[in-house]
């Protein structure tokens, strides 16, 4: 090793919760999207078992599949207080009730990506919004479900209306999403899961 990098230490600022042992994550899963999204945005990051001590970094993300107990939820809930950052996937609940739908960016979302409804390929149950969350990113339902009764020409119908769910909110400094954002990027490459 280059005598400049002895006794150095990584910087990593970033803790991704991961649920298996294994060292690489399964094509098209959300350790993939994960690894894609910090690794393209030039963030350094640690894997890390749910029981790990998460409390050396700024930001811990929880993708989907990471079991909710009450021991993980109170020590995220404490790394909040303490100043830390949650980004998860909120992904428990009906989901809504068609194949694709749309996200509409608000706020500084919407800054510096293109003033559309972006389609979204994978179902989700979208997140009921409390009285303190920012709505960044909300859902728009297409005028109908692509299916053999109702076609449409394209691999999606267009969007129609506002839903009654949000894509994406953020309380302090916990953000969540309603639908599987990691698994997406993973599968589409879609630059609106990234952006959020």
């Amino acid at each position: 090793c280059e005598p400049f990098c002895a006794g150095a230490e990584a910087c990593t600022e970033v803790a991704v919760l991961h649920r298996s042992e294994g060292y690489l994550p399964a094509k098209g899963d959300a350790m993939e999207g994960t690894l894609r999204i910090f690794r393209e945005l030039g963030c350094q990051f640690d894997y890390l078992p749910p029981s790990a001590d998460f409390s050396k970094y700024r930001l811990v993300v929880v993708p989907e599949g990471i079991g909710q107990t009450e021991e993980l939820e109170s020590r995220l809930r404490t790394f909040l207080i303490n100043g830390g950052a949650v980004i998860r996937e909120d992904l428990g609940g009906e989901p809504i009730p068609f194949a694709q739908v749309y996200f509409r960016l608000l706020g500084k979302c919407a800054q510096d990506f293109p003033a559309t409804d972006h389609v979204f390929y994978e179902k989700g149950p979208g997140l009921k919004v409390k009285a303190d969350d920012e709505i960044l990113a909300t859902v728009v339902e297409p005028y109908f479900d692509r299916n053999w009764e109702h076609y449409c020409s394209h691999c999606q119908t267009p969007p129609d209306r506002l839903g009654n769910r949000a894509a994406a909110t953020r309380r302090g400094n916990l953000i969540r999403f309603g639908f599987p954002i990691f698994r997406a990027y993973a599968t589409h490459g879609n630059l609106l899961c990234r952006h959020l």
